[in-house]
């Protein structure tokens, strides 16, 4: 789906709705789904930088 690529491609909500003609709610959907998507990665690249992370 485009307004899932859009997402994932990093573009804003009212960017993705102005491509797509979605309802707001639909686009937010779909962009908070694809953040959870990419957390894994960014948490990965977050530790990588610092592999001894100071204890809490």
């Amino acid at each position: 789906m485009a307004v899932v690529r859009l997402a994932e491609a990093g573009s804003s909500d009212a960017e993705s709705q102005a491509i797509t003609i979605r309802p707001p709610a639909t686009i937010a959907q779909y962009h908070k789904r694809a953040k959870r998507k990419q957390m894994p990665k960014s948490t990965m690249q977050h530790l990588d930088r610092d592999p001894n992370p100071a204890p809490e």
